[in-house]
């Protein structure tokens, strides 16, 4: 594979925001926040709820054309069109550019983490790491220019969405590649791993919330007077599950055609890059309902495994193990290898990185609920390895299975240095981490009012430090409200996981507790 191919392939994953009805169903992905209605209404021609907030700006010619009437048929109505097409092929251009450049910078700021830390022979997280600088970063503007911190933050907004909406391809690898790891574990030892995650998930969401909601009672909490239109004030940070991607949505057609086009000049590294994206966008137009157990990433990772394997007997001689092994090579490099999976996953860190604006936006969340929201995030971490590690043992599950199980509430790019770091399974942790999202946001809500968790920061709390992005994606418009801090709770507790497993006696100690 040239470097050309891999530009292009890059180029093609890019054209992901440029579909503004291709809502994602999921995050981790996906964890970000919505403008409000009247941002929303200048960016995308969203609906504002109120005139007085927001009015479509029309330029002069479109008004003068507007008081000059009907008159003139067909000439008057293409003049009437000419400057707005014009205007609204050079806004296009002027958004693409802005996506781009800022996408390629929190790119470069993520792997620069990364190659400092391959230079100084250390294992730096660079996910976590480069996320908690950019909150901090946005901070220390904020504490002497406000306004430039809030300028700052919409400039990147485009960039943002743009990782947003592609979290679940970025994600997607290392589930595409899972039938090599499923085909080594047996039949008895895949029914033990399910019986940990869900047992771990009603544990963890049940402990978390109760402890969380005694940490709310027994602290003191800032409140901070409501300031009508302040942009920091998110209502939520997650998109919720109801917006369905049209089966006509741009993005679908232009991946579809980017299939077929590659697929006849035969080249399987641009043919995968597009089916996968056309795979994203079909994941993300069935219901709520569906997508609750079933989210983007599950259908784009089984549509993508399923793909390289037909590609692996039709190109191979029936070889497919091959085929799957050749779409993420991990050989190294800038890009973490030359394969297609490769590609996608290099965006899956930075897409983490793009968080630390959303953890700045809700800053003061996090301030007038410090203890219980720091605190419940380091339960979670500590209680999920602890019971990981008891009912590994009690039923005797191999020890790199258990590994792998540790960072099931993690989302995955955090996940990733851990899983190295241990030696674990990386398809398995995946999978794991995927389970444990379903399965919170199926049933934690209903967990949480069957103990009596009703406080919305407890609730919030257990939510995103049991099933991370899936868990909060779910209760974004169900209960809007615990979804802010669910989402930076999902945050903190990878974080604080990461950073644990960063010391080498601790690490040596979970790595024991499974031996």
């Amino acid at each position: 594979m040239t470097r050309p191919q891999i530009l292009v392939g890059m180029a093609l994953v890019a054209c992901i925001p440029h579909s503004v009805e291709a809502m994602p169903a999921s995050f981790i992905t996906h964890a970000t926040g919505l403008h409000k209605p009247h941002n929303l209404h200048r960016h995308f021609g969203g609906q504002c709820r109120s005139d007085a907030v927001c009015k479509p700006i029309r330029s002069p010619s479109s008004l003068k054309l507007q008081s000059s009437g009907a008159a003139g048929g067909d000439a008057q109505r293409n003049i009437r069109q000419e400057p707005l097409s014009s205007s609204r092929f050079q806004s296009l251009m002027q958004r693409g550019i802005q996506i781009s450049l800022g996408a390629a910078l929190i790119f470069a700021f993520e792997r620069s983490i990364f190659l400092l830390g391959r230079y100084l022979g250390q294992r730096i997280p660079s996910a976590p790491v480069g996320m908690l600088l950019v909150f901090l970063i946005l901070l220390s503007i904020h504490a002497f220019n406000p306004d430039a911190s809030h300028r700052l933050t919409q400039w990147f907004e485009p960039s943002l969405l743009f990782y947003n909406k592609g979290v679940p391809l970025f994600f997607s690898p290392p589930l595409v590649q899972l039938p090599l790891s499923l085909g080594a574990i047996p039949f008895l030892s895949s029914a033990k791993l399910l019986l940990v995650i869900l047992s771990g998930t009603v544990v963890s969401m049940i402990l978390t919330g109760l402890a969380t909601n005694f940490l709310v009672s027994n602290s003191p909490h800032e409140e901070r007077p409501k300031v009508v239109l302040d942009p920091d004030d998110k209502e939520t940070l997650i998109q919720p599950l109801e917006k369905v991607a049209p089966k006509t949505s741009p993005v679908l057609k232009a991946a579809m055609v980017m299939t077929v086009v590659s697929a006849i000049i035969q080249s399987d590294f641009l043919f995968l890059i597009s089916f996968s994206i056309a795979a994203l966008q079909f994941g993300k137009t069935f219901s709520p309902e569906i997508r609750t157990f079933l989210p983007a990433i599950i259908t784009c990772s089984a549509l993508t495994s399923s793909m390289v394997c037909a590609l692996g007997w039709l190109r191979l001689d029936g070889n497919w193990v091959a085929a799957l092994q050749a779409y993420k090579t991990s050989s190294g490099g800038i890009l973490g290898g030359t394969g297609v999976g490769d590609v996608t996953f290099a965006l899956a860190a930075p897409a983490i990185v793009a968080l630390g604006f959303r953890l700045y936006e809700q800053r003061y969340l996090l301030k007038r609920n410090i203890i219980p929201m720091l605190g419940g995030s380091a339960i979670t971490a500590v209680l999920s390895v602890a019971f990981t590690a008891l009912a590994s043992k009690l039923i005797r599950l191999p020890s790199e299975l258990g590994l792998s199980l540790v960072t099931r509430f993690v989302t995955l790019p955090m996940a990733v240095p851990i899983v190295e770091s241990v030696g674990a399974n990386l398809g398995i942790a995946a999978l794991a981490v995927c389970l444990q999202g379903i399965l919170g946001a199926t049933f934690g809500t209903k967990l949480l009012d069957l103990v009596g968790v009703r406080d919305t920061i407890a609730r919030g709390v257990a939510m995103g430090g049991t099933s991370h992005a899936l868990g909060t994606a779910s209760v974004a418009s169900s209960e809007p409200k615990i979804s802010p801090p669910s989402a930076v709770t999902f945050l903190l507790s990878g974080s604080f996981m990461v950073a644990f497993m960063q010391v080498t006696f601790i690490r040596n100690f979970v790595v024991a507790l499974f031996a």
